[in-house]
């Protein structure tokens, strides 16, 4: 007997070693994974991993967008102000820039798609 591990898109029919228990289905020990498995199992991946991070950059560019609109409408713009605005756009830019790579990474993981 071989055991060993398959990705989503190589796995249709291989026979599960252990028994998998979700939260809308269980696939016992021994079973073979059909297409529509296959289907469920990426879909749960997507929830599970690609839609968070998704909302995790769309959350932290509206905060970033916030504090940003804030600083500029509720202060002078001295010098001052001026390099604060700065730094929150170059520390804002880093966090959005990581959030995306980290967002196309994890929905590539998911669905199978070459990372690059």
């Amino acid at each position: 007997m071989k055991f060993s591990e398959y990705h989503l898109n190589d796995a249709l029919g291989a026979i599960l070693a252990h028994s998998l228990r979700l939260p809308n289905k269980a696939l016992k020990k021994g079973t073979i994974l059909t297409q529509a498995d296959l289907w469920f199992l990426k879909e749960y991946g997507n929830w599970l991993v690609g839609y968070p991070t998704t909302f995790l950059v769309v959350t932290v560019t509206m905060m970033f967008g916030g504090i940003l609109s804030s600083a500029v409408l509720n202060y002078d713009l001295p010098v001052d102000a001026n390099a604060l605005i700065g730094v929150y756009v170059s520390v804002g830019a880093v966090l959005i820039a990581m959030s995306l790579v980290v967002s196309a990474r994890s929905w590539a993981r998911v669905n199978g798609m070459p990372l690059t």
